[in-house]
């Protein structure tokens, strides 16, 4: 991970952790970087790259080419390729919905990376399987760990051990 994001009221505030090459805009506020208030929009679009981030309950919502993520307090680990978007929720609770196909939307409850998905852009995949499933890949509870800690929080996984 190469850049983190969070605000200075810690326990509510969310944490973003992004890799070099991942690109982001903002939409309905600011985005700055750690300690600033005010420091998150409602709206985040990750427009390249890879995306882990921890939110306290709330509506939030992340924007993909493919699909539009709405967050109600997670962990959450997103890779956006042009014609496919792969969301891991690592626990809590999201909306996953295909851009193009808003009615194929599901909610997504885990608590420790059930059910990680592949969204697809229209004309990727056949009529009702624009969402797959997919394995957990390129994060860690580690990862998880080190964001929640960063804003005084422990994920729900705590204390039973790394799996991944």
């Amino acid at each position: 991970m190469e850049t983190n994001f969070s605000s200075a009221s810690a326990k509510t505030s969310p944490c973003i952790a992004c890799r070099s090459t991942s690109r982001f805009t903002s939409a309905g506020g600011t985005l700055k970087r750690s300690g600033a208030d005010n420091a998150f929009a409602d709206v985040l679009r990750l427009v390249t790259g890879k995306l882990l981030s921890v939110f306290s309950p709330g509506g939030r919502r992340i924007e993909t080419a493919t699909a539009t993520i709405g967050i109600r307090g997670t962990g959450l680990y997103l890779e956006v390729e042009p014609r496919r978007t792969y969301a891991c929720t690592c626990y809590g609770e999201v909306e996953l919905a295909p851009r193009d196909r808003p009615q194929e939307a599901e909610t997504v409850r885990t608590t420790h990376h059930e059910q990680p998905r592949f969204i697809y852009a229209d004309g990727a995949m056949p009529p009702g399987s624009m969402m797959q499933k997919a394995p957990v890949v390129n994060h860690t509870d580690a990862e998880l760990t080190l964001l929640e800690s960063l804003v005084g929080r422990k994920p729900p996984f705590s204390g039973s051990g790394y799996r991944y």
